[in-house]
């Protein structure tokens, strides 16, 4: 038996955009030759001649949902912008957040029972063949914990954020969590704090700006506080929690939740279309 490694599973996935067990079933079937493996799926019927999942599906519906302690975000890809704004495609959309949400899980998730019976794959199998384009799910996101759970979508789908705030929940936080997430989609944070951006970021930064200081023939022995003024500026205009409001500037994200409620950002997702 060939030996079916993860990254083919992927590869056939990415073009056949059949679940994950039944790309390993093909793969295996097929000895681990993937092109005898597509041919077999579109023999089955299980993909078209006309290859729909070979399309590029650029476009698509991002939902949020709750469930309990869990919140999810998902992006439901589609080929043309005309179907991720029809009506139909936008209630599958938010029913695979839904689903995803009562799972409480990301992983596998065409393998998760759809709210309306069988799994998310089977769902995506029976929207290609109604709506006539190839349907993927781009992405799933999802943060659990106690606190303040929020979520924003923008209006036109291709854009959210979800976010958790410790503390107890109330009125306030619940306010300013969707305030923060609202944030998230228009400054796009690279981390949500310093701890946890990248070191190779960092350091990669930091050698611009001592370029910077010297082309600019400043003193040798100031430079270096130059360089890091500089790196104390980046991480407030990148940093989740030291950026400021992006409807108020003069509003620092982390100071905003403690005033709302004591606690802090524990954790936030987002996902651009």
């Amino acid at each position: 038996m060939a030996d079916i490694s993860a990254s083919m599973v992927k590869e056939l996935r990415d073009r056949t955009g059949v679940g994950m067990m039944e790309a390993k079933k093909a793969l295996v079937a097929a000895e681990g030759d993937t092109e005898a493996a597509i041919k077999a799926l579109r023999e089955a019927g299980v993909i078209k001649a006309g290859k729909k999942a070979d399309r590029e599906t650029t476009e698509g519906r991002i939902c949020a949902a709750t469930n309990g302690d869990s919140i999810v975000l998902v992006a439901l890809a589609c080929e043309t912008d005309f179907v991720s704004r029809n009506d139909d495609f936008k209630a599958l959309a938010q029913k695979f957040a839904d689903s995803v949400a009562a799972a409480a899980t990301v992983d596998n998730p065409e393998q998760i029972a759809f709210v309306d019976g069988g799994t998310l794959d089977d769902a995506l199998k029976a929207a290609v063949l109604k709506i006539g384009e190839n349907l993927k799910i781009a992405s799933a996101k999802m943060i659990k914990g106690d606190g303040t759970l929020g979520a924003y979508v923008h209006h036109d789908g291709k854009s959210g954020a979800i976010v958790r705030l410790t503390g107890a929940s109330s009125d306030a936080t619940q306010g300013v969590a969707t305030q923060v997430a609202i944030h998230i989609v228009a400054s796009k944070p690279i981390a949500l704090n310093r701890a946890a951006v990248d070191q190779k970021t960092i350091d990669e930064e930091r050698e611009v700006y001592k370029k910077l200081v010297a082309a600019e023939g400043k003193p040798e022995n100031i430079q270096d506080k130059i360089v890091e003024g500089k790196i104390n500026a980046f991480f407030k205009d990148r940093v989740l929690v030291e950026q400021g409001f992006c409807l108020d500037a003069k509003q620092v994200i982390g100071d905003m939740v403690k005033a709302a409620g004591g606690g802090e950002v524990a954790a936030y997702e987002a996902i651009f279309i």
